[in-house]
């Protein structure tokens, strides 16, 4: 029974016998000729969105019957886990858009194989393996539960993770398969810690991470995962610093990311360019907050040529021509600190045009349409210091527009609703400036009752806590 070892889905279902096998076939082919094959291929081409969204809802049809037959067999065997934790995959894919409802459906079927795995894991409790396993499905839970807004259930799974990796490498040290569960287990739980505001648990987790994931790359120097996972760490080590002003601190962990991504791309243009291209962005996130805008722009510039050259290679690639918007939007914050307000425009204006098309194409995509909020503040932020007051209010008031929407489907997004206060308070400025007394102050006060809840749920975020206070400021001080 040592191919229960196996983590992936895929081989699992491959190594099972007896009648659940039909079944992983049944799912296996949908999965293959239906969603990774053919959805893979269209997921970036706005031009064939209705086609894309036309054979999803097809493949969801046949995977609910799959479902349906699933439910009525209540064997418990590998093959039967491998194809729940298929489906879950399946219907993630496919996710929300066009009312499909694919991440419920996900989160039943990681909750089947959750079940499935802490079963088989009682009769076999020698098979470590099993125990990773029933860590990467609870890892999938957390996520699915964070995507449905399910905020205590994702901490709930997330722990159930980690308690679950830890048990596996307490059993078997040696297991580098372990290892590198944990590590991932820390990882996850720092990222969701992060995501909500929580810097003191994220850089808790992130720490422990880092140690696992140094002893991993130093032993297995050859494991370009490995090292990849190492830089990874370091990355999020940067931005929880960076979250917390703590900005000499974040300069160094990025650089150390920063440094094995150039070396990875040496030996792997192709694999790791997108990778670099985050790299090059943190880092000149970091410069910027540090006020060296020559270093910044440096990044920035480095990160919209590796975009380019992405996108130029497929003119077709949805996800290219978005981080080409990404890094125009960099630049255009740094020519704009730098004080070039004209060329600060030109890159948000181009920013602008593309996600606009993406969104148009996609508007189901949330990061897509949360970095058209960002753009549109940014570009507000330029009209309202060049006096254009009338043209900024318009633009905060496109941003303010997104902004409510996203929160609609994503309240757990803490950087979400910390952007969306801001927004407010710059209302409340320009509503000020135009003499809108009581206008101005409804958004102050609605920014510090966002800012309020924020800080009721942990919230630890030193910039925005200053913020904060400038809530408390102005709030009900405007003069009528």
């Amino acid at each position: 029974m040592a191919f229960i070892k196996v983590t992936n889905a895929k081989e699992l279902a491959e190594k099972a016998l007896g009648a659940s096998q039909r079944q992983a076939d049944l799912a296996m082919n949908t999965l293959q000729t239906v969603i990774y094959d053919m959805d893979n291929e269209l997921a970036n081409r706005p031009e064939v969105v209705e086609v894309r969204r036309k054979l999803l809802a097809k493949a969801h049809e046949g995977l609910i019957q799959i479902s349906n037959d699933l439910a009525d067999d209540d064997r418990v065997d590998t093959g039967k886990l491998a194809v729940h934790m298929q489906l879950a995959r399946v219907f993630d894919h496919i996710g929300n858009s066009d009312g499909l409802g694919g991440l419920e459906r996900a989160a039943e079927h990681f909750l089947e194989a959750q079940k499935l795995a802490r079963r088989l894991l009682e009769d076999n409790p020698s098979i470590n393996g099993l125990r990773t396993l029933l860590s990467e499905i609870s890892n999938s839970l957390g996520d699915g539960c964070l995507q449905l807004g399910r905020i205590d259930d994702a901490q709930k799974h997330f722990e159930s993770s980690l308690a679950a990796s830890e048990a596996a490498v307490k059993r078997d040290p040696s297991d580098n398969i372990a290892q590198r569960s944990l590590s991932v287990s820390y990882s996850r739980l720092g990222r969701f810690n992060l995501q909500l505001g929580r810097l003191r648990e994220a850089q808790s987790y992130f720490v422990q991470d880092l140690a696992i994931a140094e002893a991993l790359a130093k032993a297995t120097p050859e494991d370009s995962r490995a090292r990849a996972d190492l830089s990874y760490t370091y990355q999020f080590l940067g931005r929880a610093s960076l979250q917390d002003e703590k900005v000499t601190q974040s300069l160094e962990y990025f650089a150390k990311d920063l440094a094995i991504m150039e070396a990875l791309h040496q030996e792997d243009p192709v694999r790791w360019q997108a990778s670099l291209s985050y790299s090059h962005s943190w880092m000149g996130q970091a410069e910027l907050r540090a006020g060296n805008l020559s270093a910044a722009i440096q990044h920035f510039e480095q990160r919209l040529s590796l975009a380019e050259s992405v996108a130029k290679a497929d003119m077709h690639d949805f996800t290219a021509q978005a981080e080409v918007s990404y890094a125009h939007h960099w630049l255009g914050r740094a020519r704009q600190a730098e004080g070039k307000q004209e060329a600060a425009k030109t890159h948000h204006e181009q920013s602008t045009t593309i996600l606009k098309q993406l969104v148009d194409a996609a508007p189901s995509n949330v990061t897509m349409q949360s970095e058209l909020a960002k753009t549109y503040g940014a570009l507000g932020d330029i009209h309202l210091q060049s006096g254009s007051i009338a043209d900024a209010k318009q633009l905060y008031g496109q941003s303010e527009a997104i902004c409510r929407r996203l929160i609609q489907t994503q309240p757990e997004d803490a950087i979400l609703q910390q952007f969306f206060a801001s927004v407010l308070g710059c209302l409340g400025d320009v509503s000020s400036r135009l003499g809108n007394s009581e206008t101005a102050n409804r958004y102050y006060e609605e920014a510090l009752e966002v800012r309020e809840q924020l800080v009721a749920t942990g919230l630890t975020d030193v910039t925005f806590l200053s913020a904060m206070a400038e809530s408390y400021r102005t709030s009900g001080n405007v003069e009528q």
